[in-house]
């Protein structure tokens, strides 16, 4: 049985590394950021997976979240984090399962789940996160 986490979170990573917004490049991560991070960025985050019986296939339904994290100076908006979670879906939709079709697995239907906004500050910045869950199948060929 092979790593499922790692082949998703790979081909997710893939599939965003062309997001922008405003002109310029979203920068995506595959954990939380350490260094300084810029104003709008995207963060692969939880991978759930489960199996399925089957006599000839490892068949895996899953469930991957992706952070959009965006600061803003003095003003609350969810426009940013709206424009970017719509670039998002129109570059995860197609090419996530073109994108594992060279490895070692399969993708099944993809869907985006569902979303959530969770708002604060740090004192000086408005941060606004919106979380989308995608859930598709994996079958290990």
């Amino acid at each position: 049985m092979k790593n499922a986490s790692k082949a998703l979170r790979d081909a997710y990573y893939t599939a965003l590394q062309a997001i922008t917004y405003n002109g310029k490049a979203v920068p995506c991560y595959k954990g939380t950021p350490v260094q300084t991070v810029p104003d709008h960025y995207i963060v692969i985050g939880s991978i759930t997976e489960a199996n399925e019986a089957s006599d000839a296939l490892f068949i895996r339904p899953t469930e991957i979240t992706l952070d959009i994290i965006t600061r803003q100076y003095k003003y609350k908006n969810t426009d940013v984090a709206d424009a970017i979670s719509e670039s998002i879906t129109q570059a995860v939709l197609p090419s996530v399962g073109s994108t594992l079709a060279n490895s070692d697995f399969q993708i099944g239907h993809i869907e985006q789940s569902n979303s959530l906004y969770l708002d604060g500050t740090d004192g000086e910045y408005y941060i606004t996160r919106k979380i989308l869950s995608f859930t598709q199948t994996l079958i290990q060929k």
